[in-house]
């Protein structure tokens, strides 16, 4: 597994998805999700079964359980030479002279069983755990390798030599090499959504061409088909999270510079998927995020609360920059709009509560203030414009409007003095200099508020100066 694993990381992406579907054929036991047996990427045909060689089986095309290993006996053809191959009912109506040369023959796997196939198995947890593909083993599968549940394996394997191959079921305890060809497997599967010629093209547009594909993502879809973009190289990405949720509980605790890379990775896993065909690929993404990854991405906020917050910030971590601008000569700018962007995208599935957003659109509205020049306000205005949109029929989360404005009308609060109202007036400024719609009512309020606290701490002030 971890050659495997190894050219998933580092491999061309013809060989990613030969050795994902290899990895998936081999380890079913990874995708937790039970569905998606069959792959698309990648055709092959496993070994053969070797059919029967006796005269009277000809016809009948059995495929071969035993071999003669008698060079005399196994004379069956003068074209075809040693040793004969037979089905188990020749093999019983063959003479006892012939019998005594015959050995099993290890038949091809067509599917790993998911579930133990020991005929004695006792175990309340029959999901499988190692296939075994000695004779010794697969004798009672019909010479074929049998999956073995945890307690089977363990009973049977304790001190032979048997060849198996077991699963993997926690990330966090696999050994140093293998974890780190796995951590780089999932981040190059699940970078195969972030097509940089999409991008290109989108970035290439009008203003008023990216509105109106904004509002129609179906638009979005067919002009990247009619380029002949591989919209097919997205769906290639579901093993990256196949491997996620198989190995990764979202309430168990790892090295975070693991963990936040991983999670980061999924952040732009999550808004490349933004635009999806209707058609398969669509259909088995779509799916994918809304039964399976979203649940697991709301737990691991509620449990890993602070490392997702410190992922969303507009100065991440080093070892969360991956993806993306971050392995692009880009400018802050590109940052910014990217980075917001997969905040958007994150917003309508309620994984952005509202402590998140009410903790970081501080630090983002600061680093615009800072970072980008007024000149590049105008690439932020469709993207402010939904995430601020006051229809809450159009607004992208679940957040009302006095918790989208919170974190600026908490800056006029008592006791605020003059330097937090002007830097929260700074950001009100941003906000209407990219055309930001912003209720008049709650700007009355905000400067009411803020009036009231200045009132308040400049009598203070005279109170002190008086008693002194």
């Amino acid at each position: 597994m971890p050659d495997i694993l190894f050219v998933i990381a580092h491999g061309a992406a013809s060989a990613r998805a030969a050795a994902s579907n290899l990895l998936f054929f081999y380890w079913p036991m990874l995708n937790p999700t039970g569905v998606d047996r069959r792959s698309i990427h990648f055709k092959f045909s496993s070994r053969k079964p070797i059919i029967c060689q006796t005269e009277r089986c000809l016809e009948r095309r059995n495929i071969a359980s035993k071999v003669c290993v008698n060079i005399l006996l196994s004379i069956h053809g003068h074209d075809t030479p040693p040793p004969l191959y037979m089905c188990t009912d020749c093999y019983k109506n063959s003479s006892k002279d012939i019998q005594k040369y015959c050995r099993n023959v290890l038949c091809p796997v067509s599917e790993i069983d998911l579930h133990c196939q020991n005929k004695l198995c006792i175990s309340d947890k029959k999901t499988t755990y190692a296939v075994c593909y000695s004779i010794e083993c697969c004798v009672s599968n019909g010479n074929h390798p049998i999956s073995l549940c945890r307690q089977c394996h363990e009973r049977r394997h304790i001190d032979s030599n048997h060849v198996y191959q077991e699963t993997l079921l926690d990330m966090w305890r696999l050994s140093a090499d293998v974890q780190n060809h796995c951590v780089e497997a999932i981040i190059s599967l699940l970078r195969e959504t972030d097509n940089t010629e999409e991008k290109r093209i989108v970035d290439s547009m009008s203003d008023e061409k990216k509105s109106i594909l904004v509002e129609n993502i179906d638009n979005t879809t067919n002009m990247f088909l009619s380029l002949d973009i591989d919209v097919g190289r997205k769906l290639l990405s579901r093993y990256g999270i196949y491997l996620i949720l198989g190995l990764i509980e979202p309430t168990s605790y790892g090295p975070p510079e693991i963990f936040g890379r991983l999670l980061s990775m999924l952040f732009l896993w999550f808004h490349s998927t933004v635009r999806l065909p209707g058609n398969e690929i669509g259909s088995v993404l779509g799916k994918l995020k809304s039964e399976y990854v979203i649940p697991w991405l709301k737990s691991v906020v509620k449990e890993h609360h602070e490392l997702v917050v410190a992922l969303l910030l507009p100065h991440p971590i080093e070892y969360a920059k991956v993806g993306g601008v971050w392995e692009t000569m880009s400018n802050r700018t590109s940052q910014v709009s990217e980075c917001l962007n997969k905040l958007y995208d994150l917003m309508p599935d309620g994984i952005i509560t509202y402590e998140i957003w009410d903790y970081i659109m501080p630090y983002w509205m600061e680093s615009i203030r800072i970072e980008v020049p007024e000149n590049d306000l105008t690439d932020l205005n469709i993207l402010f414009r939904k995430m601020f949109d006051p229809d809450p029929d159009m607004s992208p989360s679940s957040l009302t409007r006095d918790q989208l404005y919170n974190f600026i009308t908490d800056r006029f609060q008592s006791p605020a003095p003059a330097s937090v109202q002007e830097q929260a007036l700074q950001w009100l400024q941003i906000l209407c200099l990219i055309d930001i719609y912003i209720p008049v009512p709650l700007l009355v309020q905000i400067f009411i508020t803020g009036i009231n606290s200045l009132q308040k701490l400049e009598s203070r002030a005279q109170r002190r100066e008086h008693y002194t």
